[in-house]
């Protein structure tokens, strides 16, 4: 068996900034984008939360 270890502090860190526009201001990048990019990456770590390391049972 294997144990992965996946510390979030810098992923919760990213994915803030791209959600509340934060990235897109300082990079002068689209905001829609950005925010859209966000909801994307967040529904992916519940996805993969869910399915793999049993999120529902927390």
């Amino acid at each position: 068996e294997r144990i992965f270890v996946w510390d979030l502090d810098e992923t919760i860190i990213i994915l803030h900034s791209l959600l509340t526009g934060t990235y897109a201001q300082r990079y002068q990048k689209d905001a829609q984008t950005a925010m859209s990019l966000g909801l994307r990456i967040e529904e992916i770590i519940f996805n993969l939360a869910d399915a793999h390391l049993f999120f529902n049972d927390l």
